[in-house]
């Protein structure tokens, strides 16, 4: 897939993200999805979702969540202890 970034570059985008793809999944993720027509037409379908307006009526939600993992970072952190990372940090 060809990858089209704010200076309209082209990034060719390799099987490097495959192993990173959920098994459980119907189909391949937007970050995962190495075939250019179905990753336009999935990006389009949630592209209004990340526009600045929605994402600056979101921002209070993101900043409670941010400092969630934030705490929990630290509370693993003070405690030695390990953290499934996958819990945390989805999509």
């Amino acid at each position: 897939m060809i990858l089209r970034g704010a200076t309209d570059a082209d990034v060719v985008q390799t099987d490097f993200y495959l192993p990173f793809r959920s098994t459980w999944s119907r189909y391949p993720d937007a970050f995962t999805n190495l075939d250019e027509r179905q990753h336009a037409e999935r990006r389009r379908i949630v592209n209004s979702l990340y526009s600045m307006s929605n994402i600056l009526r979101m921002e209070e939600s993101v900043d409670k969540c941010v400092q969630m993992l934030v705490d929990k970072l630290s509370e693993g952190a003070t405690k030695g202890s390990t953290l499934d990372m996958s819990t945390w940090v989805q999509w």
